[in-house]
């Protein structure tokens, strides 16, 4: 996580100074990096920290904590954007990025302990245990290899969102630089609003229903806000998209906490991310392909693509099921 917050600064700050797409490219790579570093350590230490009986509702917490303090910043940006004062906001940015740095190098108290009955000599080993065997571990992990592989196929046009969603507001739904800023921070209002109820929902009723309520609300009011008549429904729409799908983050990471061991966390997670983003790869591209064929086309694409990652979960239930009546996988403490 201390890491995570420098390379993002720095990421920042090139991006600030950069003079031409080569360097602005390659600064802009780095946000990914920072992104997975800080969501590995964060779920680690969440769910290290938390009892398992309020996994989700911890997460949830923390999305709300963490999103309030950002609630302003999409709609600063549109109207930073309508300004032309962007490069004074990413200087800001790089420092602010920097001093949370600072802070989380002081403050954040390590949660991973290694096991004290394990020899030094046994610890240093497996600390430095050939990368090839640790990825053997994660694929045999059967429930976290579906789970991976389900996200990926769920979240093939996801970052396509980032940048179809302000195009299509723009040239078919008639909104502004700053509405659509306004319609982001909306985003960010629902999901930090609605993160502790979330998470309560899914440590009550369970992740997986969550889960599964989550998507089938999500690809309806998607397809709501692409048939939007008016920039209000538009907003009202892609506020209630937004709730929606952000119903199952606190259940996903509370998920990902209870089928992973202590020991080989941040393996298990970093290849989960790993192994979903392989799907994100040619999301923007095909995104654009199809953009150019039909403006609605990524939307039923999505839709489609959705419904397929929704009958793997309903697989991936099976798997679970099977490895938690296993006794082998008992044995291990997978739950």
């Amino acid at each position: 996580m201390v890491l995570a917050s420098l390379v993002g600064s720095l990421s920042v700050f090139l991006m600030a100074i950069a003079s031409g797409p080569i360097l602005f490219t390659l600064a802009y790579l780095l946000n990914p990096v920072a992104r997975t570093l800080f969501s590995i350590g964060m779920t680690a230490l969440i769910t290290e920290s938390a009892s398992s009986d309020r996994l989700a509702t911890s997460f949830g917490t923390f999305r709300t904590l963490a999103g309030s303090v950002t609630v302003i910043a999409p709609a600063l940006g549109g109207f930073l954007i309508q300004t032309q004062r962007t490069g004074e906001v990413l200087f800001a940015s790089s420092l602010l990025l920097f001093v949370v740095f600072l802070f989380r190098a002081f403050f954040i108290k390590e949660t991973f302990k290694r096991t004290a009955t394990a020899p030094v000599k046994d610890q240093r080993r497996s600390r430095f245990r050939p990368f090839k065997a640790e990825l053997r571990l994660a694929l045999n992990d059967r429930p976290l290899l579906t789970l991976a592989f389900v996200y990926g196929v769920y979240n093939v046009l996801l970052f396509s969102q980032s940048f179809i969603i302000p195009i299509y507001s723009k040239a078919y739904l008639g909104l502004s630089s700053v509405e659509i800023g306004l319609m982001f921070s909306l985003f960010v209002v629902f999901d930090a609003l609605f993160a502790i109820p979330f998470g309560m929902m899914a440590d009550r009723l369970g992740r997986t229903r969550t889960i599964m309520i989550s998507w089938s609300g999500e690809m309806i009011a998607m397809m709501v806000f692409a048939y939007s008549t008016s920039p209000l429904m538009a907003l009202i729409s892609f506020s209630i998209w937004a709730a929606l799908g952000s119903m199952d983050a606190p259940a996903l990471q509370a998920l990902l906490g209870s089928i992973t061991k202590t020991d080989r966390r941040g393996l298990s997670l970093g290849f989960f991310h790993a192994f979903a983003l392989l799907f994100y790869i040619p999301s923007p591209l095909i995104t654009g392909a199809l953009y150019s064929i039909s403006s609605k086309m990524p939307f039923f694409a999505n839709l489609v693509i959705d419904l397929i990652a929704f009958a793997l979960f309903l697989y991936f239930l099976r798997v679970r099921r099977a490895a938690e009546t296993n006794p082998l996988v008992q044995a291990h403490d997978v739950r």
